[in-house]
């Protein structure tokens, strides 16, 4: 039994349709149920803990778990439970933390923007190690929300400001890749295909939901192994890997467990089909 777990909010994106990934499960002859992340709850009594959904005790657990969605509570305990789980839960972890992603990808001297993690910013020491302007992004933030280009002093106070309870990494500003990237997919061992975002309006994210753009791009064997050791660096299966463009090379960007597909899907790869067939190849071989 498979579980494919989402959020609520996807129900509203026909590209991501939990109904279009289920299918695509069945068609590959793998027993699915769909699961919708906000009616998880765990209740913790005399030493034992029960998972529910909704308000029903979840007694026969599945054999694996695809999350399209960060839910660590769920991930941990079926983790503990013996459950297989795309992806794995320490992954889904790391990758949600942009720093800690970082560091991973710096044990592997793949180029990437110089990045600082600070509670409490020094104005005078970002300008010095990243130059202005630089991007200021949410530490765990997706989709091009959180991020922000900054010019000054007072730009950077104003987004702390509005902002207080969230945790910012800085970085140095690739302005040879403003209002484009490449998003590369990996799913298990191999890169599936990659795309080029652009932005189409006056915004240097260029993010599809942001109303971003995307081509198809062909990359070289090069850039495929970096996106590789990424993926395995971070424990990830199934993931995008981001990079910048910079003079004669790319440089990484960053990575998403739980990556969106729209560009991939706009140039003709079908996704859930690609996600289907790795997943039972992997956990559901036929003796």
């Amino acid at each position: 039994m498979l579980w494919i777990i989402y959020t609520k909010s996807h129900l509203k994106v026909a590209t991501y349709s939990p109904a279009l990934m289920s299918k695509a499960a069945s068609d590959n002859e793998i027993e699915n149920k769909v699961f919708y992340s906000e009616f998880f709850s765990i209740v913790v009594n005399k030493g034992k803990e029960v998972l529910y959904y909704q308000n029903e005790e979840i007694k026969t657990l599945p054999d694996v778990a695809f999350f399209r969605c960060y839910n660590f509570m769920v991930m941990e305990y079926l983790t503990k439970r013996g459950v297989k789980l795309v992806n794995s839960y320490e992954g889904m972890k790391k990758v949600r933390d942009k720093f800690e992603t970082h560091k991973a990808v710096d044990k592997l001297k793949i180029s990437q923007p110089v990045t600082i993690l600070s509670s409490y910013p020094d104005f005078e020491l970002l300008k010095e190690k990243l130059t202005l302007p630089f991007v200021m992004k949410d530490n765990s933030g997706a989709g091009g929300k959180g991020v922000y280009l900054i010019n000054n002093e007072q730009e950077m106070m104003n987004v702390l400001n509005e902002n207080k309870r969230v945790k910012f990494i800085f970085q140095k500003y690739v302005s040879f890749s403003k209002e484009r990237d490449v998003r590369l997919y990996v799913v298990g061992d191999r890169v599936v295909g990659g795309v080029i975002r652009k932005a189409t309006k006056d915004d240097f994210r260029s993010n599809i939901s942001l109303g971003g753009v995307s081509e198809k791009f062909l990359p070289s064997k090069e850039l495929k192994m970096s996106a590789l050791k990424v993926a395995e660096a971070l424990d990830l299966k199934i993931c995008s890997v981001d990079f910048l463009f910079n003079d004669n090379e790319f440089t990484f960007c960053e990575a998403n467990g739980n990556a969106a597909f729209s560009a991939f899907f706009a140039q003709g790869y079908n996704m859930q089909k690609i996600f289907m067939e790795y997943i039972k190849s992997e956990f559901f071989k036929k003796n």
